[in-house]
């Protein structure tokens, strides 16, 4: 289920002399970026043709989905078997096809009675066994070691973190990597403000993360957070509220409404605005980790994440004054975005992400501005400061809620649930589940129960069946962003001369891989090779655009031992990353690789 994609078929020819001479492109990552695409046209030797046949082709899916089982103490349990647990999709039962046990590092895998029904592998387009990569093939629904594999991102939202605590967690989590909590190579490091930063790429040592960690203790400059923003609106309100009372001793309610108002609107429009930018590269996040092998945890590292923004600001305008407005006007309470936070969660689960909150503030308070500045109304201090704390906390609970994760806040330090976090990344059971016959893609609700006296069991709240064509996204989304290729079929990438296209500029991209490493079915027009081309070109000026997907159906050439698949990309002037992804779908096994271009304008030709 993929709605971000273009397809078509195309037959792939020899090339020209012109293109037989194309430079290739040396494969190569520039810093992250977050960009799009211009729309792109099929090449010159675009053809009508219906697709090959290849018999009966399936697509199984072993989804393994990680969880937590704890006593009533909170403490993890181990040894449970398959038959201890129970699943539901969308309410209907689930097989558990096999449980493999993570205790502390070591790991074992117990198979459930019930086994998934094999065909012979020439049949197979994916059998995603580890829940993971395109290219995870298999005839059986075995879980590897590997795709039980950890990964921690840390993700530091710049524009909902105060300057005052940033210090002291990123000196805890120093001090925690620095004493072995994870291995330095699985560890990525993102800053986001007002767009996303790599600060430390996966692969990196223990020196280079000690080296970013303390490039982090200091705030960029220029950044309006979201907490700084606040407090300045609350210390006007207060101010408002004294002007209002000095003007009348009566009924000071009629000018701090009309002046208080507008306050609350102007924050819930910029917190809003904030909130969705933190929003939209979370689920970016959560889209190019959902490429790589294994479990992924992020850990978001923010003070305040508001679902409803400015809502605990009416609830101080309302304590003061109780027949006021009753609830925001109607262009902000449309800002509300709970809806929001759903999608990015869903996002998380499909990719197999688990989301952890961690607020920095602790158990500091700044709710209660106006007693700092000698003013307030010790009548609604004490209902505004569990709005103000409950409104900072909603979107860090509800994100770790329904990803599987947990959320740290009111604490002042870090090392429990640094600790707590690297337990749950060490001691675990991972369900490999079959879904029901008749549901093969799409997003279900997931319900996990465990037998046993007083145990409970943490789960994400949904899982998704993705399709071939967006595990293949996912993979060319990660070779873009972390530069994580993996080039089986031995792809390379050449360049054609680009050509004037109005704004744009056409470029010719030719895919060039031997031609023995494919395979070729037999079909009515003879051998063939279907392979699945997507590719995706990502820019700092350009965010947004689609993957352009072709679909190529080719001999084995008689004269030479390359296969080029051409494609014409139109593009706006800029730099870009340009991710290939090469799907065989005869073999079910894929190339996803990654190069930097600059694409200037040119004349008219």
């Amino acid at each position: 289920m993929d709605h971000h994609r273009t397809t078509s078929t195309v037959t792939a020819q020899p090339p020209s002399a012109r293109d037989a001479a194309l430079p290739l492109l040396g494969f190569g990552l520039l810093a992250l970026l977050v960009a799009g695409m211009a729309p792109a046209t099929a090449g010159a030797q675009e053809a009508t043709a219906t697709a090959a046949t290849y018999g009966e082709v399936i697509d199984v899916e072993v989804v393994n989905v990680r969880v937590w089982v704890t006593d009533r103490d909170g403490n993890p349990v181990t040894g449970l078997r398959p038959s201890d647990f129970s699943v539901e999709l969308d309410g209907e039962p689930a097989q558990i096809t096999n449980l493999f046990e993570g205790r502390g590092g070591d790991t074992s895998e117990v198979p459930a009675t019930v086994q998934l029904q094999t065909r012979p592998e020439a049949e197979i387009e994916s059998v995603d066994a580890a829940g993971g990569g395109v290219g995870a093939s298999s005839s059986s629904a075995v879980t590897t070691a590997a795709s039980q594999q950890s990964r921690l991102i840390v993700y530091i939202d710049e524009l909902h973190m105060g300057t005052l605590d940033r210090r002291r967690v990123i000196k805890d989590l120093r001090e925690w990597l620095g004493d072995g909590g994870l291995d330095p190579e699985s560890l990525l490091i993102l800053q986001q403000l007002t767009d996303l930063r790599q600060v430390l790429p996966v692969g990196s040592s223990a020196r280079d993360v000690d080296r970013a960690l303390k490039k982090l203790r200091t705030a960029p400059t220029g950044v309006e957070r979201s907490t700084g923003s606040k407090k300045l609106v609350v210390q006007r309100l207060w101010r408002l509220w004294d002007e209002g009372r000095q003007l009348t001793d009566r009924d000071p309610c009629q000018f701090f409404e009309s002046n208080a108002e507008q306050e609350v609107v102007t924050y819930a429009q910029r917190a809003s605005a904030r909130a969705r930018v933190s929003l939209s590269y979370l689920e970016e996040v959560s889209s190019f980790l959902a490429g790589l092998d294994g479990y992924k945890a992020v850990l978001y590292v923010g003070d305040t994440l508001e679902t409803r923004p400015g809502q605990d600001l009416l609830e101080l305008v309302q304590g003061l004054c109780p027949n006021s407005i009753d609830a925001l006007p109607g262009d902000i309470a449309s800002e509300e975005i709970s809806t929001t936070f759903d999608q990015v969660a869903a996002r998380a689960n499909a990719g197999q992400v688990t989301l952890y909150t961690l607020q920095p503030s602790g158990l500091r308070v700044d709710s209660g501005y106006g007693v700092d500045q000698g003013t307030g109304d010790v009548r609604v201090n004490g209902a505004f400061d569990r709005a103000l704390r409950q409104s900072s906390r909603d979107g860090l609970e509800q994100l770790a809620q329904q990803t599987g994760g947990e959320a740290y806040v009111n604490r002042n330090r870090f090392e429990k649930a640094l600790d707590s976090m690297a337990e749950d990344l060490g001691t675990f059971y991972s369900l490999g589940i079959t879904p029901p016959a008749s549901r093969r893609e799409g997003t279900m609700r997931l319900k996990v129960d465990v037998r046993g006296d007083r145990l409970s069991v943490r789960h994400r709240d949904s899982l998704e069946l993705r399709s071939v064509r967006r595990r293949l996204f996912e993979q060319v989304m990660s070779a873009i962003h972390l530069g994580e290729s993996q080039n089986p079929l031995q792809v390379r990438l050449a360049s054609g001369t680009p050509r004037s296209a109005g704004e744009a500029v056409e470029l010719p991209l030719i895919v060039r891989l031997p031609a023995d490493s494919v395979t070729y079915l037999p079909t009515a027009e003879g051998e063939l090779a279907e392979l699945e081309v997507m590719v995706v070109a990502r820019s700092p000026e350009y965010r947004g655009g689609s993957p352009v997907t072709r679909i190529y159906r080719t001999p084995r050439p008689a004269d030479r031992d390359l296969l080029d698949l051409a494609m014409q990309l139109q593009l706006l002037p800029s730099g870009y990353v340009i991710g290939v992804g090469v799907w065989d779908r005869a073999a079910g096994q894929g190339s996803f690789v990654s190069t930097s271009i600059a694409v200037g304008p040119v004349g008219d030709s």
